[in-house]
């Protein structure tokens, strides 16, 4: 990949956040948004910045999309000549890759769905390449969210779950940790002290799911004794439906991203007319 170049259209949050995490090892990135004062950091590194996307997706080997997903088709559209015979990976939820594939027929075709630990280089990135691509473009996308963090090739039928659950979920994840680090400040723990034994806390927990191959609840029942501490804390957890509430957010979540797709579909297919 060190030869390929890249442009991430849509530099936002998320879009810098993968122009940052691509710089320095490929071959060269360039970041688009029409305001760019709002990435002008970019610059310090070896980022071209520009508000010219033909220019951008001209001079790119891969072509990467952060935008809305309500502007990507349109986008897409006009872009199509410039992204022929190119690999071009849309991290937009819930658009699906007939869509993308209506947009732009030439295009080798990749869906995906990241988080926001782009930053931290520790974002769970799931991915489903066009059933019509060349063997090399999955392998590619691999290398590509590898600098991300972790990735997995799954579905498409699973990408709008997914986006609720990994995309979403560092929020959701922020929410609980922020009651916690409430928790112990309503105790006397300092916030400072608070915030890293809660971080910390939710680091080793999750390393135990991944490596030790135990079920989530025989992980929690290592943790708990009769008439301990912690089953007087899971009590106030299961009395005041922490579960349910994850749960529903979840399905919600799901059912927001099916909805966007859906509106998404429409609009294209009222441009499109």
């Amino acid at each position: 990949m060190e030869s390929l170049r890249f442009a991430v259209i849509g530099a936002g949050k998320i879009g810098s956040a993968v122009a940052l995490a691509l710089d320095g090892r490929v071959g060269k990135v360039i970041a688009t948004r029409r305001n760019l004062s709002k990435i002008s950091h970019l610059k310090d590194k070896n980022i071209l910045v520009t508000n010219d996307n033909e220019l951008a997706c001209r001079e790119s080997d891969v072509v990467i999309f952060t935008l809305k997903p309500p502007q990507v088709i349109p986008e897409m559209r006009k872009l199509r000549e410039h992204l022929a015979n190119k690999l071009v990976i849309s991290l937009a939820a819930a658009i699906s890759l007939d869509m993308l594939k209506e947009a732009a027929p030439e295009s080798y075709l990749v869906r995906a769905m990241s988080n926001v630990a782009i930053l931290a280089k520790a974002a769970y990135t799931v991915y489903c390449p066009h059933p019509d691509v060349p063997d090399w473009v999955p392998q590619v996308a691999s290398e590509v969210f590898g600098l991300f963090g972790w990735s997995r090739m799954v579905e498409e039928a699973y990408l709008d779950a997914l986006t609720a659950l990994s995309g979403s979920g560092p929020a959701y994840l922020y929410t609980v940790m922020e009651a916690m680090v409430y928790g112990g400040l309503m105790v006397g723990l300092p916030r400072e002290l608070s915030t890293e034994a809660v971080a910390y806390s939710m680091i080793g927990a999750s390393k135990m799911v991944l490596e030790s191959g135990m079920h989530l609840a025989e992980l929690r029942d290592m943790v708990v004794t009769p008439g301990g501490v912690t089953i007087e804390g899971i009590f106030q957890l299961e009395e005041n439906r922490l579960r349910t509430a994850l749960m529903k957010a979840i399905v919600e979540s799901t059912e927001k991203a099916i909805s966007i797709a859906e509106r998404a579909r429409r609009e294209a297919n009222r441009a499109e007319r």
